[in-house]
């Protein structure tokens, strides 16, 4: 009796497994059309248009301003470039296997602004709805075959159908992605097309803050040792 169990466990165990596989792979082969037949992003990136700080006239981003066109969020682009992508796919696991709340997750973790960490969840939603299957037979189970290749080299094909099915739609709403702000990260790219070179990073960063903040300590100096001074020549007159 128990063997009998056993093989109808196995039997249906197996055909389980042959049904999540096939619906992968039909799957992935849907996305991937839809991916071949998109137009290229390399126009995002391309572009003269730049994004300036309203105040400081400085530039933030290559392209079009958004919700993630500010000094907080960028500078945290380049703080957290080997590490931010990590965090916005472990806070979409937990979204999406145990029914978290990817926004407050993000924020937390990377310190991203709202608006900013808003953006990014959309783009995790443009991705359930484009790139799922494709992204769950790579992640997880990447031993299954493929109806075609994707040819997305040097990506994988799931970060190659998120950036073309979705990186429009993240670019409209946050503006600055890390390549139109020119950092470069641990995904491989064609630096010399896709990189922003414009960004005002000396201001970014806070250097010219400090510079300003050590001038005007320097300024503070020199003008306490003329007071001091000048008390002294006059106690001398007296």
């Amino acid at each position: 009796m128990n063997w009998w169990w056993l093989q109808v466990l196995c039997i249906n165990l197996l055909a389980g497994f042959a049904a999540v596989s096939i619906f992968l792979i039909h799957g992935e082969e849907q996305e991937r059309l839809k991916w071949v037949a998109a137009p290229s992003t390399l126009p995002l990136y391309t572009t003269d248009e730049v994004c300036r700080d309203k105040e400081s006239n400085k530039i933030l981003n290559c392209g079009g301003c958004g919700g993630c066109s500010n000094r907080h969020d960028i500078k945290l682009y380049h703080d957290k470039r080997d590490t931010l992508t990590g965090i916005m796919v472990e806070c979409a696991q937990a979204d999406f296997i145990f029914r978290g709340d990817a926004l407050e997750c993000l924020k937390e973790r990377s310190g991203l602004t709202e608006h900013c960490a808003s953006c990014w969840v959309l783009n995790y939603v443009c991705n359930t709805h484009n790139c799922i299957r494709t992204c769950i037979k790579h992640r997880y189970l990447p031993f299954l075959p493929s109806w075609n290749a994707w040819n997305s080299e040097p990506l994988d094909p799931c970060i190659a159908c998120d950036e073309k099915l979705c990186g429009p739609v993240f670019v409209d709403c946050a503006g600055a992605n890390r390549r139109r702000a020119g950092v470069i990260t641990d995904i491989e790219r064609d630096n010399q097309q896709e990189i922003c070179n414009k960004v005002d990073w000396d201001w970014v960063l806070g250097d010219d803050d400090e510079k300003t903040e050590d001038k005007t300590k320097d300024q503070n100096m020199v003008e306490k040792e003329g007071d001091g001074m000048a008390q002294e020549a006059t106690r001398e007159e007296l």
